[in-house]
């Protein structure tokens, strides 16, 4: 076997449990896609493997989505994606996902232009938090590109039943027992444009508009204005604290796009801006919440708690950190480059840790 070919768990931290910090580390064994997700004790993320030297462009890459947890490592998902780049005549394929301690959601995305005329094609399955026995929910296609956006917290999927169309609505689907909740959400022509469920709420972002649902009741709780700027993330809580992040237009050659941050607190009635900065967005903690910042690229893994106090707990420095982080409970996880390889680091949001 092929040592490549192998996911090496490179620590899992033996000291007692009153004393772990770092939780986890784990590389993984092929380009990293999407991640980290974490799920409970679980860290999930996607790679992928092209076969090819020259990368990903015009071939057809094998997709898997694992898991590390306290049983080790297990794969929930293979695929394949496809990219044919080229003017005129282009196909382009992606896969992406979602994990809680009760679900696993998966969508793939198909964006095609032939002889110009773009055409695109969105679908959402869901199945056990194994990754096993998905069910499909949304499948619909259209002419022209769209989006899709979808969150899984615990049983609760949420997701625009027909992103296909101009109508904005959001659906919650019980994941244990299969019953779902379409709530319609503002007039028409106000596509949505982020997604996130906690609890028994829904946060949703169309047009110019944020807001939160009671998705048992299909009321609404809360409205805003969105703040100027580009949307970059939505976050929410399930007592109703809810974090939106806008700042530039996405361009290349940086991971790292400063956002601002506005948060909502529980009962409140408006959105108040925040001191921190962001690098793209940010995730509410049993505490408080947690962001990456820096200019050009991410430089720290912060967390702000419920007082205000912010406190560092990775400095990255001259190491390259990947661009997307997640937070829950009281840990975070991250992903950094050590050495030449790409890592997964879990850790707990009490201290300072070492990138590495």
């Amino acid at each position: 076997m092929r040592l490549a070919a192998v996911l090496l768990v490179l620590a899992a931290v033996a000291a007692p449990a009153a004393e772990a910090r770092v939780i986890r580390t784990v590389a993984p064994a092929d380009e990293l896609v999407q991640g980290p997700v974490l799920a409970g004790a679980r860290v999930a993320w996607e790679e992928r493997s092209c076969g090819s030297p020259e990368g990903c462009d015009f071939s057809s890459a094998r997709v898997r989505f694992r898991a590390a947890g306290p049983g080790g490592v297990r794969t929930l998902h293979t695929g394949r994606t496809k990219s044919l780049p080229g003017g005129s005549n282009s196909f382009q394929s992606s896969l992406s996902f979602d994990l809680s301690t009760r679900g696993f959601a998966l969508e793939r995305s198909v964006l095609k232009t032939l002889s110009e005329q773009e055409s695109s094609e969105q679908r959402l399955s869901v199945g056990g938090p194994g990754g096993g026995d998905l069910e499909r929910v949304l499948n619909c296609s259209r002419e022209f590109g769209s989006s899709s956006f979808y969150d899984l917290d615990r049983e609760w999927l949420a997701y625009d039943p027909n992103p296909c169309d101009d109508i904005p609505r959001v659906a919650v689907r019980n994941v244990d027992i299969g019953e779902t909740r379409t709530i319609d959400v503002g007039p028409a022509g106000e596509t949505l444009s982020a997604i996130a469920v906690a609890g028994n709420l829904v946060a949703h972002a169309r047009g110019t508009t944020v807001a939160i649902h009671d998705h048992t009741r299909g009321a609404q709780v809360f409205t805003a204005a969105l703040p100027a700027g580009t949307l970059h993330a939505i976050d929410l809580a399930s007592d109703g604290s809810l974090a939106v992040s806008v700042g530039s237009e996405l361009f290349g050659g940086r991971t790292c796009w400063r956002s601002e941050l506005w948060l909502r607190t529980p009962g409140g009635a408006a959105l108040e801006k925040q001191v921190a900065k962001p690098c793209w967005d940010a995730r509410f903690t049993s505490n408080g919440i947690a962001y990456l910042t820096g200019k050009r690229k991410p430089l720290t893994l912060e967390h702000t708690d419920s007082d205000g106090v912010v406190s560092t707990v990775v400095r990255f420095g001259r190491r390259l950190a990947w661009e997307h982080f997640d937070a829950q409970g009281s840990r975070a996880a991250y992903g950094v480059t050590c050495r030449g390889r790409t890592l997964l680091r879990v850790v707990t949001l009490d201290r300072t840790h070492s990138a590495c």
